[in-house]
């Protein structure tokens, strides 16, 4: 998926990128991730608490 998000940010850096995980039959539900810069800039602006992972 960050490679798939690298690729896009590429072409599209300004965008702040989404990219919807989970599984709604597991009964976590659905969910969506963002990456790197994206997550902080998210955080800040939602005013929200985020959980970062490291990158691999």
């Amino acid at each position: 998926m960050r490679r798939q998000y690298r690729s896009i940010k590429e072409t599209c850096g300004d965008a702040i990128l989404m990219f919807r995980s989970g599984d709604g039959l597991k009964g976590l539900g659905d969910f969506y991730e963002m990456f790197e810069e994206d997550a902080k800039v998210a955080t800040r602006v939602l005013k929200s608490r985020a959980w970062f992972t490291p990158a691999s």
